[in-house]
């Protein structure tokens, strides 16, 4: 039962942001009730109990969170010894708090333990680090939401991309940032680059655009373009993966890094009311998330598992623009096979397995899942041979397809 706090608003406008933005704002209670609730990547669905008797001081908390993962890149190569090399960035594998407890508790039963064995923890990035401090949070009733955009401590000298937290101070009515990944707590706003504010001082050319970014992989107006729309999109209560983009990012990389007069002025629209993030500033940007479809987190690159008969895998960039239902693999089987769907939009999804004559013989999927692809694993060990269908549902998308079972 998520725990409620009572938050006692001395008047009707209070200070938000003042600190963590550097801009007052007003933000009424409705909207910090907002920010207490779960998302579909936050909650924490039947695992939720896990949040109990964890330490309540958040340096304490950020410590925690971060002895349960592995970064892929910067710490990764370390413990090489230690992980088998068919382990790599399993960011795809966890994309919500959910699946992310559950992956914990399947190397370790315990749950949230600080002394986890490096072996068993995640090899997971800042997102997740971020989204799993924000479900703990808004389970004890403490406004919480992510934010997406570059640090200057990381990287000498360099702006990295990097995702972190702001949470609500109560007593200082106002947003603290907080990083889980590096376990820093009430930091100074000069060593966070907000997404707003590095996409305005790019359009007034005020940025060395060579030192944002992640090296080694994308640097510069890529790199600053491509966290708004996340940004904006955790603003309003949706925390994508990393996978995730939007279709303005295509437009830019197919036109040489060049926008519309248009598409310029929507950005520069939004980051202005980003700005100060109170009750009518955020009416405002979801009437803008809605009605603007280039910026909307429709877009995705996957991994793609190939050659999942003998494990291995390797990844491989797909869009996703429509739902889509995979043949399984391996097909015949017996008594495994993977099945693999993706779906454009977030929402209500269900998964089942029919013999030939209609009867339900199992149910894969009944859940809210996210946007992005997904494979599920089918057992049928308490099957005989035969032909078996499994039937997708998700909205008004339906499709069927036909497996066989050979002992």
């Amino acid at each position: 039962m998520k725990h409620s706090i009572l938050i006692l608003l001395i008047s009707v406008h209070i200070v938000s942001a003042s600190v963590a933005q550097g801009n007052p704002a007003d933000t009424d209670s409705s909207l910090l009730d907002f920010y207490r609730q779960y998302s579909s990547f936050t909650d924490p669905g039947e695992y939720e109990h896990l949040y109990e008797n964890l330490p309540e001081s958040l340096p304490e908390l950020c410590a925690l969170i971060k002895s349960q993962t592995i970064h892929p890149y910067a710490e990764l190569p370390r413990y090489r010894n230690i992980i088998p090399e068919e382990r790599g960035d399993e960011s795809a594998n966890y994309p919500t708090v959910k699946s992310i407890l559950e992956g914990l508790l399947s190397y370790d039963s315990r749950g949230l333990v600080k002394d986890r064995k490096i072996q068993d923890r995640l090899i997971l990035g800042c997102r997740h680090n971020a989204i799993l401090l924000a479900s703990i949070l808004k389970y004890r009733g403490i406004p919480t939401r992510v934010r997406s955009g570059h640090v200057t401590y990381l990287i000498p000298n360099f702006h990295a991309s990097h995702t972190l937290c702001e949470v609500w101070n109560e007593h200082d009515n106002r947003w603290i940032l907080v990083d889980p990944t590096t376990v820093m707590v009430d930091f100074s706003i000069e060593k966070f680059d907000y997404s707003y504010d590095t996409w305005l001082k790019m359009q007034n050319g005020e940025l060395d655009l060579d030192l944002y970014g992640n090296p080694g992989y994308y640097t510069g107006f890529i790199s600053i373009l491509g966290k708004v729309c996340p940004d904006l999109a955790c603003i309003l209560g949706t925390e994508y993966t990393l996978y995730q983009y939007a279709p303005i990012m295509d437009y830019a990389s197919e036109n040489d890094n060049q926008l519309t007069a248009v598409q310029i002025e929507i950005l520069n629209e939004i980051c202005e009311l980003m700005k100060s993030i109170d009750a009518e500033n955020f009416s405002k940007l979801q009437d803008i998330y809605n009605n603007t479809p280039e910026i909307q987190m429709t877009r995705s690159i996957l991994p793609v598992i190939a050659n999942i008969e003998n494990g291995s895998r390797i990844e491989e960039p797909a869009k996703l623009n429509n739902f889509s239902l995979s043949q399984n693999y391996p097909n015949p089987f017996n008594p495994n096979t993977k099945i693999r769907f993706s779906i454009p939009i977030a929402g209500q999804v269900t998964l089942n397995i029919y013999n030939i004559l209609g009867e339900t013989v199992q149910t894969l999927i009944n859940d809210l899942l996210p946007m992005g692809g997904h494979i599920i694993e089918f057992n049928a060990n308490d099957l005989p041979s035969g032909v078996y269908y499994y039937n997708l549902e998700a909205g008004e998308y339906r499709q069927c397809k036909k497996m066989t079972l050979l002992r």
